[in-house]
């Protein structure tokens, strides 16, 4: 449990640097409904937002992040854990979305932990997008015929890696011989004053 609390503190940690509304930190016991609702909708409010800004498509855009909705908290909030597809939705009911209790903390802990780390994947989706356009390119090439384009870009991105090496290694070896001239000069001059 605290290792979960600690994942979600340093999300809310980071996301109250960037939000005027300040949301208190987890603490080891059960939170207020208040502050689980808080919670809640600052790691729902990120798919809203983010999402939508970036043009992608998702089943979390249609839900207003439970503000004047005119549908109570738990309804909407069970709602949208359905829609994310949150693996183990059916342990968790409306009831434990309307009062935190220690018997309903658990079920509500583990999905909120779950909710952080599809952030923080979404979040590294968003800025690896270059990612996507390499996997694009070398689809495209696949159905051009382009077997092996992966692997002759993987070859060309190793030379290029290599001919840096060996570059530096050449200047290395360089340096090498110029120091060594220079001892060997050195220990003809030592030996000469002897």
């Amino acid at each position: 449990m605290s290792q979960s609390i600690s994942i979600i503190n340093e999300y809310l940690i980071e996301s109250n640097q960037s939000n005027d509304e300040q949301i208190p930190l987890l603490c080891g016991k059960c939170p207020t409904y208040k502050h689980f609702q808080a919670v809640f909708q600052r790691t729902i409010g990120f798919f809203s937002s983010q999402l939508s800004t970036n043009n992608l498509d998702t089943p979390y855009k249609k839900h207003s992040i439970l503000k004047n909705t005119g549908i109570n908290f738990g309804e909407e909030a069970h709602n949208i854990i359905k829609s994310m597809k949150y693996p183990f939705s059916h342990e968790i009911n409306k009831s434990h979305l309307t009062t935190t209790n220690p018997h309903s903390w658990p079920v509500i802990l583990s999905f909120l932990r779950w909710l952080v780390e599809m952030i923080y994947i979404c979040k590294n989706y968003i800025k690896n997008e270059k990612s996507d356009d390499i996997l694009t390119e070398g689809y495209r090439k696949f159905m051009e015929g382009d077997d092996y384009f992966f692997e002759n870009s993987l070859r060309q991105k190793s030379n290029s890696e290599n001919n840096h090496l060996i570059s530096e290694m050449e200047g290395l070896s360089q340096v090498n011989e110029v120091l060594s001239s220079l001892i060997s000069q050195s220990r003809d001059v030592s030996h000469g004053i002897s």
